[in-house]
């Protein structure tokens, strides 16, 4: 399992400039009760995996991208109360953003804001038992499966597929 940057546990912080290339490119954090984990991808920045492009895991935790990251399978898990996406960039995948359903979910929540595309060749965005959050201001390719939870979709932009939120006071 060769990932090219891990951060166990909690308080890791990484900006990417360049690229990061390995089956997992880059991971912070390994439980959804970890916290406060940041990654950032600048403009001229790239993660590709050809498993998992990032993983982030933790309370308070998330990812600012304007860059291109890429995995084959998933380009973004992301797990964690109050944890967040916000694109400007590019991500993609078989599933683009996937929030993990761990144990213990309730009363979890995941925003994800695009500002830039997110592309899943099954699926953009799968979701779990947290209650999503999901803010479109460009494109979304890819259906979007919130599943249970309280999910939310506010569209300003495009989805091209379609938008299932499941089972929950949506």
């Amino acid at each position: 399992n060769a990932t090219a940057i891990v951060g166990l546990g909690s308080g890791h912080g990484v900006t990417v400039s360049g690229e990061v290339v390995g089956v997992g490119g880059i991971t912070l954090g390994n439980d959804i009760t970890d916290g406060f984990n940041r990654l950032t991808v600048g403009d001229s920045g790239m993660v590709f995996g050809s498993d998992r492009a990032v993983g982030i895991f933790g309370v308070n935790s998330g990812l600012t991208n304007y860059g291109v990251i890429e995995g084959i399978e998933v380009g973004v898990k992301i797990a964690g109360s109050n944890a967040s996406i916000v694109n400007h960039g590019d991500i993609s995948g078989k599933i683009a953003v996937s929030s993990f359903q761990g144990s213990n979910t309730a009363n979890l929540s995941v925003l994800i804001s695009n500002h830039g595309t997110l592309s899943g060749s099954i699926t953009a965005i799968d979701g779990g038992a947290f209650n999503e959050r999901v803010h479109n201001f460009d494109t979304i390719i890819g259906r979007i499966r919130l599943l249970t939870g309280d999910d939310t979709v506010i569209n300003r932009g495009l989805i091209r597929g379609d938008v299932n939120l499941g089972s929950g006071n949506d």
